[in-house]
Order: C-alpha cells, then sequence, then structure tokens
C-alpha cells in the first residue's frame, strides 16, 4: 500500500508541477484552456471555474492541459478564434510548450534547496574502495578496502582509453559498461600509486552488466527487523544484533552475511552475533524464496514466511534461487553537510546539473549501445513505483530527493525531440524558424501520432522488463 500512495503522491506533485507551467504561460497569453487534468481516464471529480474544467481522473499518472486550437481538424467557436493554439505565434508556442520543463526543474531545485537547507546535503561518495566482496573480481584482482581510485584505462590491444574518476559512481559507470574487458585501476594505496588490473565479470541478474564486487563503504551486518515466525525470528535473533561468525568464518559486513546465506542451499547455520558486550550463539535456517513469492518479495515478506513452510517448490536453474531468513537492514544513513540558507541553494543548481548530464550521458550509451541488455536495463512506471516506495520507507527526506530527482528527469525527458513529447513538438517549431516557414498542422499531428503508438509500444516493453526484474528479483 505505501509503495502505490508514495508512487501517486510522487507523479501527482511531478504532474501537477509540470501541467500548471503549460497552463499558467497558455493563460497568460490568452489561449482558451479547455481542460486541466491530473490523471486520465474516466472523470473521477471535478469543478468548472470561468472557461475552464478542473479535474481528477481515474489513472493518476501524468496529465494534461486540454488547450484550444492543437488538434488542427478542430472547429472552434468564432468566440475563441483567435485563442487556439496554432494560431498564436511560433515564440508564443514555443514558451507554452517548454513551460512545463521549466517548471519540473524548479520544482526539483526548490525539493534540494529545502532538503539541503534543513537537512543538510549528502556527502559527495569518494572514489574510494569500501568493501570488496569475496569471489569477486576485485577481490581476484587484488583491489583492497582503502584503496583511492585515481583514474581507470579500458584496455584495447595496445590502447588505453582513460576514464576520468571523481566519485565512485564514476567506478560503478566504468565498471557497468565494460564487462569481460581489461580494466586498469589506477590506485593509491600507502602513499604509493600502483595499477591494478580488474576484469569486470558480467551479472546475469542486472542484463551483463559488468560487476566487480565493490562499495564504497561497509554496511555491517547488524539485524533491524526481524520478520514474526521467520528463521531469524524463530532462532531469537533480535534488533541490533551484530553478526560476527557463520559456520564458524568471520563476518564483517551485511554482504558478507548475505553470500552466506545465499551459499547455504538451505542447510541449517551456526550463528554468532554481538548483542551488546555477550556473544550468543543460535542456529537458523534459512528458506527458499520461490518464484511465486519474488513477485510479491517487497511487500509480501511476511505472508511469505508460512506459505515457505507449506510450499517448498524449486525452480530448476539453480542460479535463480535465492534464501533468506527474514531480517531487514539496520538503517544507515550517509553523512550530510550542514548548509546555510544561500549555499544550500547552490548546492542544489549543483545537484539539479549533475542529473542532467548523468540523464544525458545515460542515454548517450544506450543509444550507441555501450551499456550491455540496452533497454531491458530501463526503469518503467512499476520499476519506478517499486523503486518510490523503497525511497518512502527510507524516510520523508529520501523521498523527497527521489521526487526531485524524478522531476529532473521527466521534464528534461519531455524536451526529448522526440514526436507525441513536448520536445517534438518544439523541434517543429525550430524547423519553422530554420526554414522560415511554419510547418503543416496537420502533418506534424500526423507525425506526433506515429510517435505517440511507438512510445506506447516503449512503455509496454519496459512494462514487461520491470514485472521480469520483479519476478526474478
Amino acid at each position: 500500500m505505501l509503495t502505490l500512495v508514495s508512487f501517486l503522491i510522487a507523479i501527482g506533485i511531478i504532474a501537477l508541477v509540470h501541467e500548471l507551467g503549460h497552463f499558467l504561460t497558455a493563460k497568460k497569453y490568452g489561449i482558451y484552456v479547455k481542460e486541466f487534468a491530473i490523471g486520465f481516464g474516466p472523470k473521477l471529480f471535478g469543478v468548472k471555474k470561468g472557461e475552464t474544467e478542473y479535474n481528477l481522473r481515474v489513472l493518476p499518472m501524468a496529465g494534461f492541459v486540454d488547450l484550444a486550437g492543437m488538434d488542427p481538424d478542430e472547429e472552434l467557436d468564432p468566440l475563441y478564434k483567435d485563442r487556439g493554439f496554432n494560431s498564436k505565434s511560433s515564440p508564443v508556442r514555443f514558451l507554452i510548450l517548454v513551460a512545463g520543463a521549466v517548471m519540473n526543474i524548479i520544482l526539483a531545485v526548490g525539493i534540494y534547496w529545502g532538503v539541503y537547507w534543513v537537512e543538510g546535503a549528502p556527502k559527495v561518495v569518494k572514489p574510494i574502495v569500501g568493501e570488496v566482496l569475496r569471489n569477486g573480481a576485485a577481490y581476484e584482482a587484488g583491489l583492497k578496502p582503502g584503496d583511492i581510485v585515481l583514474k581507470i584505462n579500458i584496455l584495447k590491444g595496445d590502447k588505453k582509453v582513460e576514464k576520468e574518476v571523481d566519485k565512485f559512481i564514476d567506478i560503478v559507470m566504468a565498471v557497468a559498461t565494460n564487462p569481460s574487458k581489461k580494466l586498469e585501476f589506477i590506485v593509491k594505496r600507502d602513499n604509493k600509486v600502483i595499477p591494478v588490473i580488474v576484469i569486470p565479470k558480467p551479472d546475469p541478474k542486472k542484463n551483463n552488466l559488468g560487476s566487480i564486487g565493490v562499495s564504497p563503504r561497509f554496511l555491517p551486518a547488524i539485524v533491524g527487523e526481524t520478520v514474526k515466525d521467520g528463521p531469524a525470528y524463530i532462532a531469537k535473533l533480535q534488533k541490533n544484533d551484530k553478526v560476527i561468525k557463520i559456520e564458524g568464518r568471520e563476518i564483517n559486513s551485511w554482504s558478507e552475511m548475505k553470500y552466506e546465506i545465499q551459499q547455504s542451499g538451505g542447510k541449517k547455520l551456526n550463528i554468532e552475533v554481538l548483542r551488546g558486550k555477550e556473544i550468543v550463539k543460535t542456529e537458523v535456517t534459512p528458506l527458499l524464496l520461490t518464484e511465486e513469492q519474488k513477485i510479491g518479495f517487497f511487500s509480501k515478506l511476511k505472508n511469505m514466511i508460512s506459505s515457505s513452510k507449506d510450499k517448498k517448490k524449486k525452480t530448476d536453474k539453480p542460479e535463480l534461487k535465492q534464501y533468506y531468513i527474514g531480517i531487514e537492514v539496520q538503517p544507515n544513513r550517509p553523512k550530510r553537510i550542514k548548509l546555510g540558507f544561500g549555499k544550500a541553494f547552490i548546492y542544489s543548481l549543483k545537484r539539479v546539473k549533475r542529473v542532467s548530464v548523468d540523464m544525458f550521458t545515460g542515454l548517450y550509451l544506450l543509444f550507441t549501445n555501450q551499456i550491455p541488455g540496452g533497454f531491458k536495463n530501463t526503469m518503467g512506471p512499476v520499476g519506478i513505483a517499486s523503486f518510490t516506495g523503497q525511497r518512502a520507507r527510507a524516510g520523508f527526506v529520501v523521498f523527497f530527493e527521489w521526487v526531485a530527482l524524478l522531476s529532473t528527469y521527466i521534464g528534461l525527458f519531455n524536451l526529448i525531440p522526440f514526436p507525441a513529447l513536448d520536445g517534438g513538438r518544439l523541434f517543429f517549431i525550430i524547423l519553422g524558424w530554420i526554414i522560415r516557414k511554419d510547418i503543416s498542422p496537420k502533418t506534424e499531428e500526423k507525425v506526433h501520432t506515429i510517435g505517440f503508438l511507438l512510445l506506447l509500444v516503449l512503455i509496454i516493453y519496459v512494462t514487461y522488463n520491470d514485472i521480469a526484474r520483479l519476478i526474478t528479483g
């Protein structure tokens, strides 16, 4: 329920602000606005104020502003003949179309500004190796915790392609887009600069994106909450217990604990935890997560416990088997830098700029086929809803930062010069300026109809991938 509610709130805010941009600009230039709506489908309720209807519709995803005269076949009442969209000059139409994205950017800046002023800005994650997972490519290559990554060279025969590294996400991107390729990590260790050759392993669970098994910080194996009647609950593990050993092997992080549980194959494990100053020993038997249960894993974890005991369905694909003991990670919030009112605003602008650059970089890599798996790595409505639920569970600050990021993405995505998007309509206006002649509204509308159908196919495809990811974990 939280996932659905938080998703509707996030999309509702973003859609409202976006459409408000179109609406206010259209009104300013005297265009007849027939309807301002949040959502699609049948009308739930609405009110008419002046000449405009304000409606909430059944499917509260996105929204629209119905401007008179956008449809070239529409016959306008003589009263509104000079108030149609296409009757206005191209600069006015340009401003109306771009206003939605501008409002999304303003919303993002405003949210980041408020969060950074009240809570502080998150520290940039430096390119320092925190945790090195066992049996990962980094572990095998000899990368060590504390290594500072200065740059990464992609080795192609005798050639080197240098990738500058300023933050940890630069490492992630270089690794993800170069599976099975030789990467030369130039690292600083003990005041010495040394090269380390790492070959990222394709991760089948992430569409064969490269992975080397490192993270920027240690997440200690500290129990958050235990699911009632789950294996950990039965074993009497408690909140704040720190897992220090499993089957006699030392556990230094949450990832190492997960690894041991996954490798158990469902066999009973001897676990040692530190509870206060006392070491407590217990036994826990991990349960297998079935294919049916993966679909509802995030929202139905408690219901899975009982069904797993009665229903031991197994998959024929060993690599898809997942085991769990029913505990949640102890929240470990990143450190924040306290900022004043003015500095928080500067940081918010920098954040939106960084998000924008990252988005367009990602699109470039996607469309130039430099991301393994291509569009399988994109996130559709179901994936966004699931991730929004996770952000909401992490707290208001994390949730609203996610809303700001989404608002930036949606605003900029709408400016892409693709038919049916605002950017597609802007493209035709700019093209008209170049050739010094307005494009025929009927021709333009045909192109937008084709673009809309293509977008619909893309949405169906990414939604299918979203559901597939939830099913396969």
